[in-house]
């Protein structure tokens, strides 16, 4: 856990106490966002849901859409669980896991690698794209979900996203049928084999530098929500084409995650919010 992380565990008491008790912040919609929850730390990823769902109301991917879109109140402290890649973890976790807490959470999933087929493509596109260690990540290691598992998650209430056709960085692609093929493609081949619509985007990478004009008009031609890595507090900004996302590591502590969501890093990322909204999205793209 990094040093900014470690002060922000201890801050969290104090932090509690100002935004709840002297200022008497009530509403709060913070979205999370985590990737591959190995095995062996499916307790840990566990008894940081516990502690949040002690403190926060988990909400359905529905009832953030509608809230998100301007057609419901939300009132209190909410969370939305998102994860990202599509890694088989994701899976089992929910199915033994999320039931028993009623949660409902939005996987972003990346089409030629969960519906790519070919085992061992699908194994080196990971490797390629997304753990980035081709040479020293034993291919036997990798496991992804596939159409069966995202059936299984639909049949449970759960959404899914799409994440890209092949987990590029979309602003490193110059040619416009390949920026389509990426973003657009991959909704298509969810919506095809899932038999489901697909308006959730989650684009790779999450950071500013990731997502550019280009891309955002690509994408807003399909997705009606647009999910980036920027934290934030979506009650606060209410824009269904920069929804803010909060990464929460399985090293953090429960003070450390506490911190994040009471928005102790928000100052550094609301700048960050300023420039998406101005120069990736503006108003005037909207549909």
């Amino acid at each position: 856990m990094s040093m900014h992380h470690k002060l922000s565990g201890i801050a969290y008491p104090f932090l509690y106490f100002y935004k709840k008790i002297i200022r008497r912040e009530k509403n709060a919609l913070r979205v999370l966002l985590y990737h591959d929850i190995p095995p062996s730390k499916f307790e840990i990823f566990e008894s940081q849901i516990e502690w949040l769902a002690k403190r926060w109301d988990f909400i359905t991917p529905h009832e953030f859409k509608l809230y998100i879109s301007g057609k419901k109140k939300l009132t209190g402290n909410k969370l939305l669980l998102t994860f990202d890649d599509g890694f088989r973890s994701n899976y089992e976790i929910a199915s033994s896991f999320f039931d028993k807490h009623g949660i409902k959470a939005i996987f972003f999933v990346v089409s030629d690698i969960s519906l790519g087929g070919d085992e061992n493509k699908t194994k080196e596109l990971v490797c390629k794209n997304i753990i980035m260690r081709r040479e020293n990540t034993p291919l036997n290691n990798i496991c992804m979900m596939g159409l069966k598992e995202l059936t299984e998650l639909l049949k449970a209430g759960h959404s899914i996203g799409a994440h890209t056709k092949t987990h590029r960085r979309l602003t490193e692609i110059q040619k416009l049928n390949e920026l389509e093929d990426e973003i657009l493609d991959s909704a298509s081949k969810l919506e095809l084999h899932l038999d489901i619509k697909v308006d959730d985007f989650a684009y790779t990478y999450g950071d500013v530098m990731s997502f550019n004009r280009e891309s955002f008009l690509m994408a807003n031609k399909k997705f009606s929500y647009i999910y980036t890595g920027i934290r934030g507090d979506n009650y606060k900004y209410l824009n269904p084409l920069v929804i803010c996302r909060d990464s929460i590591s399985l090293n953090l502590s429960n003070y450390s995650i506490g911190a994040i969501l009471l928005g102790v890093f928000d100052l550094y990322y609301k700048n960050k919010i300023k420039y998406f909204e101005e120069n990736i999205c503006d108003v005037d793209s909207k549909k």
